[in-house]
C-alpha cells in the first residue's frame, strides 16, 4: 500500500478480499520476519474465528491463510497479537465472549 492513500478504501484490497472471504472484520496483530509480513484477524461478530495469514512484501500477495475450515484458526477467538522470528510464529488469542 502506498502510504499516502492509507485513507483511501481502494487501498486496501487485499484486506477487503480477506474480510469477504473468511468472514473477518479488520487485521488486529501483525508481525515481521526478514522475509514475510504476517497478521492476525478479528473475526465478523459471531460468524468465525480470527485466521491467520502470511503477507509476501515482494510480490504483494497473501501467500497463506490459516482459517480451520471457516472456523478461524480458534473457534470464538481473536488475534490479538503476533511474533515471529525466521523460524517461529507466535500467536496470541482472545476468547470472544457473548451475552
Amino acid at each position: 500500500m502506498n502510504i499516502h492513500e492509507r485513507s483511501v478504501g481502494s487501498a486496501y484490497k487485499l484486506l477487503s478480499r480477506l474480510g469477504r472471504k473468511y468472514k473477518q472484520s479488520r487485521p488486529f496483530g501483525w508481525a515481521v520476519n526478514s522475509k514475510n509480513i504476517f497478521f492476525g484477524t478479528v473475526p465478523d461478530y459471531g460468524l468465525a474465528g480470527g485466521v491467520v495469514g502470511m503477507i509476501d512484501p515482494v510480490k504483494d500477495e497473501i501467500v497463506w491463510v490459516i482459517d480451520a475450515k471457516a472456523s478461524g484458526i480458534a473457534n470464538g477467538h481473536s488475534i490479538v497479537g503476533l511474533c515471529a522470528d525466521d523460524e517461529y510464529l507466535w500467536l496470541f488469542r482472545n476468547k470472544s465472549v457473548t451475552t
